[in-house]
């Protein structure tokens, strides 16, 4: 996926889903059906989910979801009324952005992340028919075989008076950050923040999801090969 296309993704408060939007898993009795194309029930995800969204039909929607084994599903569907849009919540606007460093700020929230250059001597790079399949023994996100140029260094959190740092573990197999595209929403209700950027060096892109809630960070969400 090249970088331009990423200007074309754009989030709507409204009910239908529209492509590759976020959405949260919301249901009273706190689990929703995912059914596949037949709508026969397969699977079940837990209300607090974050899954990414395609296409809307018959007031059914088309989604990636992750398993409980980590691992990403799609073409299966759940009900739009089982959804809210991650733009329905409250938006931390981004107020700096330049090639190594991104924050997002409104009131006493303040999000800071920090890119750096990627150094192949530093780091075990795996090939196999002269493709990097593995960096450091990990799967990895970012490219398509080939040697990232850059990597997350630090994301930082301040809520309140809180300050929450996103562990190295849940972004360093994650490369080519974009951070001018960095977007948060926060659920004030639940004290809920969702940390989400699309990333790509014009190819492996991918769709990451930090939840950090009540001042914890708690998960991780990567969707990739949409």
């Amino acid at each position: 996926m090249r970088k331009s296309l990423f200007l074309f993704i754009m989030f709507f408060c409204v009910q239908i889903v529209y492509s590759q939007q976020l959405a949260v898993v919301m249901d009273k009795d706190g689990r929703v059906n995912v059914r596949n194309k037949d709508k026969q029930v397969v699977d079940t995800l837990p209300s607090g989910e974050v899954v990414c969204c395609f296409e809307e039909k018959d007031s059914w929607v088309s989604l990636y979801y992750t398993t409980k084994e980590g691992e990403n599903q799609w073409k299966y569907y759940i009900h739009k009324s089982r959804l809210m849009s991650l733009s329905c919540l409250e938006k931390i606007p981004l107020t700096f952005n330049s090639e190594d460093k991104a924050i997002l700020q409104k009131d006493s929230i303040v999000i800071t992340l920090v890119q750096k250059d990627f150094i192949p001597q530093q780091n075990k790079i795996s090939k196999e028919n002269g493709f990097v399949y593995k960096i450091n023994d990990r799967k990895f996100w970012g490219t398509d075989g080939d040697i990232p140029r850059t990597e997350y260094k630090s994301i930082k959190i301040s809520l309140e008076k809180q300050n929450v740092e996103i562990p190295e573990a849940a972004f360093d197999d994650l490369y080519e950050p974009t951070l001018g595209y960095t977007r948060a929403n926060y659920d004030r209700v639940n004290d809920i923040l969702y940390l989400h950027s699309m990333n790509s060096d014009g190819a492996g892109g991918y769709i990451v999801v930090w939840v950090i809630k009540k001042g914890e960070y708690k998960k991780r969400y990567v969707y990739y090969d949409f």
